[in-house]
Formats: C-alpha cells, structure tokens, sequence
C-alpha cells in the first residue's frame, strides 16, 4: 500500500525516510530525534536534569544573535569598549586619594573633639573601623594638625608608653633596639604622668640612661630633663616643680632628685639646685631673707602711719643675715683616767623557787629515797 509523505526540511521531494523494516534498516535505531540534533535523554538522568535547568532553546536563541553579519561586524568593537571599561574602573580605583592616620592614640573625648573640628573646618575625616584612628586625606594632613593645634587638641596625651612594646616584639631585635625602646617607654609615661597636673597641659621627659657597672664605685647616676608647657595664663608653681622633681627620681633607678632639670616651653629654668648659690645665698636663704624684710618693714609701717599719717611714711628694710654652717667633731679622752661615766643603770634580778640540784655526786647521791613509814 503506498502513502504520501511531505518532505521534511533538509530532504529532497524524491527522498524518504528510511524505513525499519526495510533490509537495510536497522531495527535498533529511535524513530525520532529531538529538536536539538541529539539524542533524547531520560528526564531522570543526569543530562535530563541539566537540559531541564539549562534549556538549550536559550542557548541556540544566543548563538544565532552573535551568528548575524551585523553583530559579527560590531563585535571588536564591542570588546576593545568592554576593555576599556575594565581599565577605567581599575584605573579610578588607583586614584583614590589616599588618606593618613591623624593622632593615633589619643584618648576617646579628644578623638570625638578632634572629628567634630575637623568636620566643621571642612576636612573628609573619616573613622577608621579596623582601628578606630581619625584618618584624613594625605594633601591636607598638615593642614588638619594645624587646626587641632590650634583650637588646643589633644588635651590628653597620646596614649603611648608601656602598651606600645606589646606590638613590637621580635626575635631577631638587637640589645641596644631593646634598650631604646624601654627608655622611649619610660620617658612617655613619666610625661603623661607629669601631664595629669591640672595646670600643665602638655610635657616631655628626656632620660640619660648610661650602661651601668657591676663596681658600685664606678656606677654612673643617669640625669633626666622635663620640658612642660603650661595651659595659657596659668604657671607651674615651686611646690609643683619640686612634685615634678621627686616623680622622676623616684621612678628612674639611681637618679638623685639634683641631677633632675624642668624647664617650661619658653626656656626659663624652673629648677634650682642647693649646690648652686647666687651671691653667696641659695634661692630658699633668698626667699626667706626677702619674708623676714617684709615683716620687719611692715611693722615699720605699723607704728609709723598712725602717728606721721599713712601716705608720710618710706620704709626699707636691708637685713643680712649669715647663713654659714660649721660642723665640729670633738674627740674626749679619758685624761684623768677615771673610765666612762654611767648616763643610767639599770639592775634585774632574776630569782626561781625551784632549787638547783645539791650534794655530792656519787653512789651515796644516787640511792634511791628511804621507804615511807
């Protein structure tokens, strides 16, 4: 019987499709292939699950778009721009300005006092999440201390000292390293010490640490020099100098108290030693020459006035006054020989109501005690 087939795309009108049965025929073959060109997998396989995933329709759908002329024409264009534009986000990326830590270590109320300045003299100040340090930009760093300097920031010290050791231990740092970094560690925490007066505002401390000797006669006493810098309109008193002078001697091993020197931020000496005299008197035999002056004028002043009139009366008192010390060692020898004489005399007599042990030792001493009647 014979049957009218329709040719399919891609066969002539004459051909037709093999038969199975013919004898040329393979009986094996599917009768029919998918639409992709392959051959047809169960939707349970893993080939199933993926074409089910991935429909290969899209992927046809893309490969006959970039398969136009128009779009092969244009593609080198298209990719020399997409290059461009990587190098471009690459490039912008680079030039980010950079940005430096500002202060690092000052304490929280200065560091939140210090972001706000900054903030209200227009500088992109940023907070530092990895560290919590104030960072601005690298162009205008020193413009950003001038003004915290300028409005009085830090008020604390910066936080340094004995913690900064903590980060920067190392196997391979030679003795002199380590030597550095402990007296660096010892100087800033005598200044944030020192700073915690109320009418410093800021201080630094400079310690002369010679290498000792295992001979006590040839140790070497360090010496140390503190500068400070007072807040404005307030000055360091002497009983605040002589604080300063006893902190630092007490914290450093064999400094004496004169080989310590303070001096303020406008180069005026504020210690005075004792060895040091100016015209034959020290500064405390000064002062108290000037108070005993003043008394004595001002008891002048006091009988005077209510007898010549207040505004009739001049008084000037000169005293001197000698403060010379002798020291006199006397020896006194025993010429009459009559031996050291007794100041005091004290007597103690001791007695016991158990007697002490009597008799002859011997056999006789021995025997034992006679039997009770």
């Amino acid at each position: 019987m014979a049957t009218a087939t329709a040719p399919g795309p891609g066969l002539s009108p004459n051909a037709s499709a093999p038969d199975a049965s013919a004898p040329g025929g393979d009986a094996n073959l599917p009768a029919s292939r998918p639409a992709g060109g392959g051959l047809a997998a169960p939707a349970d396989s893993p080939l199933g699950r993926i074409r089910g995933a991935f429909p290969l329709e899209a992927f046809s759908g893309m490969r006959n778009i970039f398969e136009q002329p128009a779009v092969k024409r244009s593609m080198p264009a298209i990719i020399a721009l997409l290059v461009i534009m990587v190098f471009a986000v690459i490039w912008l990326w680079m030039q980010q300005p950079p940005y430096r830590s500002l202060l690092p270590g000052i304490s929280e109320a200065d560091r939140q006092a210090a972001l706000e300045a900054l903030k209200t003299g227009k500088f992109d100040a940023r907070v530092n999440p990895d560290n919590g340090n104030i960072e601005v930009l690298a162009a205008r760093y020193h413009e950003a201390r001038m003004l915290l300097a300028s409005q009085g920031l830090p008020r604390g010290s910066i936080g340094m000292g004995m913690e900064a050791l903590k980060d920067q231990s190392s196997m391979t740092t030679s003795q002199f390293m380590e030597q550095v970094k402990y007296t660096t560690a010892i100087e800033q925490e005598l200044a944030r010490s020192v700073t915690t007066i109320a009418t410093i505002r800021n201080a630094r401390v400079h310690l002369a640490m010679p290498r000792q000797s295992p001979f006590v006669r040839e140790r070497v006493p360090p010496k140390a020099s503190v500068v400070v810098t007072p807040f404005s309109g307030r000055v360091v008193s002497p009983a605040q100098v002589k604080a300063i002078v006893q902190l630092v001697s007490s914290s450093v091993p064999y400094l004496p108290a004169e080989n310590v020197s303070v001096v303020d931020d406008e180069g005026n000496l504020l210690t005075d030693s004792s060895s040091e005299q100016a015209l034959g008197m020290t500064s405390a035999q000064l002062a108290h020459k000037r108070q005993v002056e003043q008394e004595f004028r001002h008891r002048v002043m006091t009988i005077l006035s209510p007898i010549v009139g207040e505004h009739n009366v001049r008084a000037q008192v000169d005293i001197r006054m000698d403060f010379t010390q002798r020291e006199t060692t006397i020896e006194d020898f025993d010429t009459r020989k009559e031996g050291p004489k007794t100041r005091s005399e004290v007597l103690a007599e001791e007695r016991s109501a158990r007697p002490d042990a009597q008799g002859i030792p011997g056999s006789l001493s021995n025997q034992p005690p006679p039997d009770a009647l």
